[in-house]
């Protein structure tokens, strides 16, 4: 067929077929993973995992699907874009992995654009018929962003809840009318990103650890932990919703257990890791393990 159609070879000579009586392996190259010290990562796994998990994507497009009886990506649901799809992320990732996005290309708009289209709900690796793990390489590729890049100032504040929010119970009674104004909001969408439109929960008077019982805030000895449940009060019911803090603390001594409320704790962390500030991350993690 190629001497048929083609007897002067002119169209892509030497790579499909060539003058040699069968096919030559000479033009396959081996795919070289890279060492550790092409860069460093910022989650718990090796280069050469990143990379596999990456290439586990084959591109088949299913996470692109928009079915309603499926659970795949809300952002591509809403924009059927393909860099909002799962498998963008997945390439990108893969480039990355493999040498060919460096940290300046990490700085571009449209690198940003893709991975803010994630926000870590994992129903494209439910879905995934390779099930790749698209959320933990987004998360990475985040990580590596801030890490070359720095953070925004409106991620900064906004993924740092613990620091605002016993400021927010002190000025609650001024800053909750506020927060129901139209004009704040256009302040806070200009200053720290806020949508205008997005309804911000009101602060307590008091926080969850200045309204729980004493005998939750103090530690127990080492006899005293039978039946003991260390309760993890995150931001959301220490400085907005403490009463359902409390209300839960009730139920569990209801049901005969002892609870410990931990002052020292600090928030989970989630808001850092979702925004790619991982090594403040870490910072919060031990802080709470110890």
């Amino acid at each position: 067929m190629k001497q048929l159609f083609d007897p002067q070879l002119l169209l892509n000579p030497q790579k499909v077929i060539t003058h040699e009586s069968d096919l030559s392996a000479q033009y396959l190259k081996k795919a070289a993973l890279p060492g550790p010290e092409l860069y460093e990562l910022e989650l718990r796994w090796s280069p050469a995992e990143f990379v596999s998990q990456a290439s586990s994507c084959n591109g088949c497009g299913s996470c692109k699907t928009r079915d309603s009886s499926t659970r795949m990506c809300p952002f591509f649901r809403t924009a059927a874009a393909e860099e909002r799809s799962p498998r963008a992320k997945a390439a990108a990732a893969r480039q990355f992995g493999m040498g060919q996005l460096l940290e300046a290309d990490l700085s571009q708009e449209g690198t940003n654009a893709l991975l803010e289209s994630c926000f870590n709900c994992k129903q494209c690796q439910l879905d995934c018929p390779s099930s790749v793990n698209i959320p933990q390489l987004a998360l990475e590729l985040r990580g590596q962003v801030v890490a070359a890049n720095g953070v925004s100032r409106s991620e900064w504040f906004l993924s740092r809840p613990d620091v605002w929010g016993p400021w927010g119970c002190y000025l609650a009674p001024l800053l909750n009318p506020l927060l129901n104004t139209s004009a704040f909001r256009w302040i806070m969408e200009r200053i720290w990103g806020v949508a205008r439109r997005r309804r911000l929960p009101g602060f307590a008077r008091r926080p969850f650890f200045k309204r729980a019982p004493r005998h939750w805030l103090k530690r127990p000895e080492p006899n005293q932990r039978q039946n003991l449940v260390v309760y993890f009060v995150d931001h959301y019911a220490s400085f907005h919703d403490p009463e359902l803090a409390i209300a839960c603390g009730k139920v569990l001594e209801h049901h005969g257990y002892r609870v410990y409320a931990p002052p020292e704790l600090s928030v989970s962390g989630i808001a850092l890791i979702s925004s790619g500030q991982m090594e403040a991350a870490r910072m919060v993690a031990d802080q709470n393990l110890r």
